[in-house]
């Protein structure tokens, strides 16, 4: 139980830094790097918010990135010159 308020815990300090960064006219992608920089240095802290990690985006992310990349794709003719 409270490795999931913990993980919680970290993906809202991920999300509130890369929008402070992305309001500050950086890439978001900054703001989450820094997010992980302050990760404390515990391997098995570490290894938890991994496996976390992979089930969230193998669940969530993964299958929206094939439904946005799949919704973009227009099937026409291809201009070969």
């Amino acid at each position: 139980r409270s490795s999931d308020l913990i993980f919680g815990f970290f993906i809202l300090m991920l999300i509130i830094s890369a929008y402070t960064t992305q309001l500050l006219g950086i890439h978001a992608l900054f703001g989450a790097f820094m997010a992980g920089l302050i990760m404390p240095p515990m391997p098995r802290f570490r290894k938890l918010m991994v496996d976390k990690i992979e089930d969230l985006s193998v669940s969530l992310l993964l299958p929206l990135f094939f439904v946005y990349t799949g919704l973009k794709t227009e099937i026409g003719r291809a201009s070969c010159r």
